[in-house]
C-alpha cells in the first residue's frame, strides 16, 4: 500500500510548523494535523530572546525590524528587573532587547509560511492513535484521526505539546515524565485596567520585563509587557509546589495590587520543566518541542527550542529518510550538540538557586546576580553558555 504522505506532523505550533515547512520546502508530501483552528490563543509569556530572533530571521528572511513592522512582534524592551518578592536584586538595560509576541499571531504566521511552502493542513482534526506498520510498500506508520480516517506516512512527527498523544506510543514510564513536570498560571491585564487601580504596583506600568523569586518554592513569577496589556503569571515545579498554585497566584496578585478575582480568569497549563528526552525517536516516530520536553529548565524558555527542534527533526529525516536508525542517531546527536548540553548545565544551575529560594537565603542569590552582571542576560539570549557563562561562538545555533 502506498503512503498517503511522506511525513505527517501532529501539532501546528512553532515546532510543527517549522518542521513541516522545512520538509515541504524540500519537496516532500507533508500533512500537519491540529485539533485547533488557527489563529488560536496559547498560554505563553511570549518572550523571544536574541537566539529566537536570529533563528526566525534565518527561517523567514525577516529581521527584528521587519517582524515589528509586520505586527508579528508586539512589544520590545531592553529594560528588566529581578526581585526577591518586593526587594530589587538587579536590573538595568540589555544590549539586545527582549521581544514579545502574542502566540495567536506568531503561531498563525509560522503556519502560514509553512502552508506557502506546500504544507497540507487538517485543522480542527484530532490525532487519536499512532502505530507503525509493515506492508507491501515497506515499513511506515499510520495516524488515526477523529473523523475515522487512517492515514499512512513514512514518518510521524509528534509536535503535539506537553500532553502529546504521539509520545504515548513511546515506552516512557509516566512517573519519569511527571517528576519534572511544571505548571504555569497566567492572566493578561489591559493597561487601562491597571491605570484605573490606584494601588497598582509600579512594575505593572513601566514597560519592562520583571521576574520575581520568592513566591514559589521552585519557579518564579513574572510581569511581562505587551503593547495593550501586561502578562502576569508564575510557573514552577509541580512536585515542589503541590496544589498551591492558585493560592500562590492570588498572593502574587495581592502583592501587585491587582484584584484576587483575576485568578478566576487565569489560564493554567502544564509545562515540561526538566523532563526533556534524550532519545525522542522511536522507529518511524519523532518528537519535538514540548512533546519531547524541550523547554529550558531554569527560565522555562520554550519557543526557541520548539522551532529549533522542529528544524533539526526535519533535517534528520531529509538526510536519512530510508534508515530509521540513522534518523534517530542524527536527531539525537543534533539535539545533544545544540540543545541538551545547555539544558544539563541549566539544571545544575537551578538546583542550588532554588534551594536558596526555599531557604529564603537572599544574599547568595544577590551575589550570584551581581557577579554575573550582564553576562547572565547574555546567557538568557544565547550569547553565553549556561556552563560557567562561557562565551558562545557568534552563531552557535546553526550547524
Amino acid at each position: 500500500m502506498a503512503n498517503d504522505y511522506d511525513v505527517i506532523v501532529a501539532g501546528c505550533g512553532p515546532a510543527g510548523s517549522v518542521c513541516g515547512r522545512v520538509l515541504a520546502a524540500s519537496g516532500l508530501r507533508v500533512l500537519a494535523v491540529d485539533r485547533s483552528e488557527f489563529p488560536r490563543d496559547k498560554l505563553c509569556g511570549g518572550l523571544l530572546t536574541w537566539k529566537s530572533m536570529q533563528l526566525l530571521q534565518r527561517l523567514t528572511g525577516l529581521c527584528a525590524r521587519d517582524l515589528c513592522l509586520a505586527g508579528i512582534v508586539d512589544h520590545a524592551t531592553p529594560d528588566y528587573l529581578i526581585r526577591y518578592r518586593g526587594k530589587p536584586l538587579t536590573g538595568g538595560r540589555t544590549e539586545y532587547p527582549f521581544h514579545f509576541v502574542k502566540r495567536r499571531v506568531l503561531d498563525a504566521f509560522l503556519l502560514n509560511r509553512a502552508r506557502e511552502a506546500g504544507l497540507a493542513l487538517a485543522l480542527g482534526r484530532e490525532v487519536r492513535a499512532v502505530r507503525e506498520v509493515d506492508g507491501a510498500g515497506g515499513p511506515s506508520a499510520t495516524v488515526s484521526l477523529d473523523d475515522g480516517r487512517v492515514l499512512r506516512a513514512g514518518w510521524i512527527v509528534g509536535a503535539d505539546g506537553v500532553n502529546s498523544l504521539v509520545r504515548r506510543s513511546f515506552p516512557l514510564p509516566a512517573a519519569t515524565w511527571r517528576r519534572n513536570l511544571g505548571q504555569a498560571v497566567e492572566v493578561h491585564v489591559a493597561h487601562e485596567a491597571v491605570r484605573a487601580l490606584p494601588g497598582a504596583h509600579e512594575d505593572l506600568g513601566r514597560g519592562r520585563a520583571v521576574l520575581y523569586a520568592g513566591f514559589l518554592r521552585a519557579g518564579y513569577a513574572w510581569v511581562l509587557p505587551n503593547s495593550d496589556c501586561v502578562a502576569v503569571g508564575l510557573g514552577g515545579l509541580i512536585r515542589s509546589n503541590g496544589n498551591a498554585f492558585k493560592s500562590i497566584f492570588m498572593e502574587f496578585l495581592r502583592f501587585l495590587g491587582l484584584p484576587e478575582a483575576l485568578a478566576d480568569r487565569a489560564r493554567a497549563h502544564p509545562i515540561p520543566y526538566g523532563n526533556y528526552l534524550r532519545r525522542p525517536a522511536r522507529g518511524r516516530v519523532l518528537l519535538c518541542g514540548d512533546a519531547a520536553g524541550l523547554v529550558e529548565p531554569f527560565f522555562g524558555e520554550g519557543i526557541y527550542y520548539a522551532m529549533r527542534s522542529g528544524e533539526l527533526a526535519a533535517r534528520a529525516v531529509l538526510a536519512h529518510a530510508a534508515d530509521p536508525g540513522a534518523v534517530a542517531r542524527a536527531y539525537a546527536c543534533a539535539l545533544e550538540a545544540h540543545v541538551l548540553r545547555e539544558f544539563d548545565a541549566s539544571m545544575r544551575l537551578r538546583a542550588p538557586l532554588y534551594s536558596c529560594v526555599r531557604m529564603s537565603w537572599i544574599a547568595p542569590i544577590a551575589v550570584f546576580l551581581g557577579l554575573g552582571g550582564n553576562r547572565l542576560l547574555e546567557m538568557v539570549h544565547g550569547r553565553r553558555s549556561f556552563r560557567f557563562l562561557r562565551p558562545l561562538p557568534a552563531d552557535p545555533w546553526v550547524e
